[in-house]
Formats: structure tokens, C-alpha cells, sequence
């Protein structure tokens, strides 16, 4: 054997180790590939499922806030039915003199003897 026979032994040893390092970094990064590509379906999953979620509380936010403007105009609509009432009932005062006036405690205990008599009769 001489030098130019070890020298092709030599390079087609070499271009035989390429050729298996290219091999093995191909299948490499083939299973790389494949373990991204399942890693960006479950991601898919995931965003789907947020994203229903995300619609989900957006309409459960404007039924909310619906619900709240309801009750704030009908909370205005007792206060001004409120304040009108204690008007009418502020005028009427006015213009019946004993309705300021205290009763008396007799009177009182009167009332109060004859709705417990009515009430043990029933």
C-alpha cells in the first residue's frame, strides 16, 4: 500500500463521515421539526380555547354592563318618584295643621289596646 492508496481510503472515509453526520443532522432536525409542529397544534388548541373564552366574557361584560345601566335608570326613576312623593307628602302636611302636631301617648296606647284585642279575637 502506498500513500495515494491510504490518501482515497482516507477521503472516501472522510466523505463517508460527512455524508453520515449530514445524515444524522437531517434526522435531527426532522424530529425537531415534527416535535415543533405538535408543539404549535396543542399552541392552535390553547389560542382557540382562550379565544372562545375571550368572546365568552366580552358578551358576558356587555350583559353586565346592560343590566347595570338598567338598574342605575331605574334606581334614577325611584329617586325622582322618591322625591316627589316627599313633596306631595311635605304639601299635604303643610296644609293639615294636626298632622305636624304629636299624639299623645294616650292616644297611642289606646290604638295599640284595641288592634290587641282585635288581633286575640280573630
Amino acid at each position: 500500500m502506498n500513500i495515494s492508496t491510504f490518501l482515497r481510503l482516507g477521503i472516501k472515509g472522510g466523505i463517508a463521515f460527512i455524508i453520515v453526520v449530514a445524515l444524522l443532522v437531517l434526522r435531527y432536525q426532522h424530529n425537531k421539526i415534527n416535535q415543533l409542529s405538535e408543539q404549535n397544534s396543542q399552541l392552535e388548541y390553547q389560542q382557540r380555547t382562550l379565544q372562545s373564552q375571550l368572546v365568552q366574557w366580552h358578551e358576558q361584560a356587555e350583559k353586565v354592563s346592560e343590566t347595570l345601566m338598567h338598574q342605575q335608570k331605574e334606581q334614577q326613576n325611584l329617586e325622582e318618584e322618591n322625591h316627589v312623593i316627599r313633596q306631595e307628602l311635605r304639601q299635604i302636611l303643610a296644609q293639615t295643621p294636626c298632622a305636624n302636631e304629636p299624639v299623645p301617648d294616650a292616644v297611642i296606647q289606646l290604638q295599640q289596646n284595641t288592634l290587641n284585642r282585635r288581633g286575640s279575637a280573630q
